[in-house]
């Protein structure tokens, strides 16, 4: 069963702001685990960085063009067009981190993070005292 989540999404922001990072969606498949899907659509893979620091998944990406066609700009190398970074928090307990699967393709980020073989999705009622 496919169901989306909102304990690993990015933080909310103000109507007024729009977002530092690209569109991205989150499910959760209580067989597979969780999947994260970025658009990236004008980045190539060396543009995007995925990297893990404890519990945190950090996504980075810069968008630069070459000034090699630009000659009015003598002193220019580079222009940055666009930067993301955000951060998600993994839940420690279920996911299997030597597993993670992450994939480039036409301009989609994909990120699979299986579950741990030990782990059991439990439910319980709790009473109400």
């Amino acid at each position: 069963m496919l169901k989306i989540t909102s304990s690993i999404f990015p933080e909310k922001h103000s109507k007024n702001k729009l977002p530092s990072y690209p569109e991205m969606d989150v499910s959760y498949d209580e067989e597979k685990g969780y999947r994260i899907e970025v658009a990236l659509a004008g980045y190539t893979k060396e543009e995007i960085s995925v990297h893990r620091e404890n519990y945190d998944l950090i996504l980075e990406g810069e968008l630069c063009v070459n000034c090699d066609n630009y000659s009015y700009l003598p002193n220019c190398k580079k222009i940055k067009l666009n930067h993301f970074k955000h951060t998600f928090k993994l839940p420690k307990d279920i996911l299997d981190f030597q597993k993670i699967n992450v994939r480039f393709v036409d301009g989609l980020l994909i990120i699979e993070f299986p579950l741990r073989k030990d782990f059991t999705e439990e439910n319980e009622n709790i009473e109400i005292m």
